[in-house]
């Protein structure tokens, strides 16, 4: 079994990877600090201890396989998760079909009723107009959490060649922002000096300081933040 410290230390490392821009940033990094071999068999042996299997498990799976994009960074600004179909299945089940299953006789019925219902429903000549949003919206409690950011002093760096300003709280010292720059060049030339030079808890450290903000300045709605909460 895996012991609960260590259980533990993997979720949190887990929530690091999640918010990720690109797999490589993080994918050698996370599995040498675990201490899995980057060119390791990944078929399972019995003789391994559980942590091994489990990464050889982990990285077959959702590193290497057709689930490889489970971390926000592979489509941003596209949604995690499918609640958005599934509160529309749930008004058809409740209110249409009543959650049986239909002939399809019956569910054609049942299609041409959604549709009339709502259509009406979405009419503009109706006062029930139910509107669609298509950009996130700037909520009272989102304004509040700014403001006490704000108030707090933080540091705020621009890089102009980037378009890029990097936030972090103000005991956030230079040699962090140092590494996000080493990091940021890499991006740019392809190069692996941040993997060969720095190891994933330096990895952590970064990315839970600094949040790397891109300013959307024709519609500031559609900003991106890299941090879990805003990504």
């Amino acid at each position: 079994m895996i012991d609960i410290e260590s259980d533990q230390t993997f979720s949190d490392d887990e929530d690091v990877i999640l918010p990720s821009r690109k797999e490589k940033e993080f994918t050698k990094l996370f599995f040498d600090k675990w201490g899995l071999n980057e060119n390791v068999d990944l078929k399972l042996d019995d003789l391994h201890d559980d942590l091994t299997k489990f990464l050889k498990y982990f990285k077959k799976e959702w590193i290497v396989s057709k689930h490889c994009n489970r971390y926000e960074g592979a489509a941003l600004s596209y949604p995690s998760t499918n609640n958005g179909l599934e509160s529309t299945n749930k008004p058809i089940k409740d209110n249409h079909t009543v959650r049986e299953r239909e002939h399809v006789s019956r569910f054609i019925k049942s299609v041409f009723e959604i549709i009339k219902i709502w259509s009406i429903d979405r009419s503009s000549e109706t006062d029930k107009i139910k509107k669609f949003y298509d950009m996130p919206e700037f909520t009272t409690g989102l304004w509040d959490a700014t403001d006490e950011f704000i108030a707090s002093k933080p540091k705020i760096k621009y890089i102009k060649d980037h378009d890029l300003y990097l936030v972090a709280d103000v005991e956030t010292c230079d040699e962090s922002f140092e590494l996000v720059f080493e990091m940021l060049d890499c991006e740019v030339s392809g190069c692996q000096c941040f993997i060969e030079h720095y190891d994933f808890d330096q990895f952590i450290l970064v990315n839970r300081e600094i949040k790397r903000v891109y300013v959307n300045k024709s519609k500031l709605e559609f900003s991106t933040c890299q941090y879990r909460l805003f990504v």
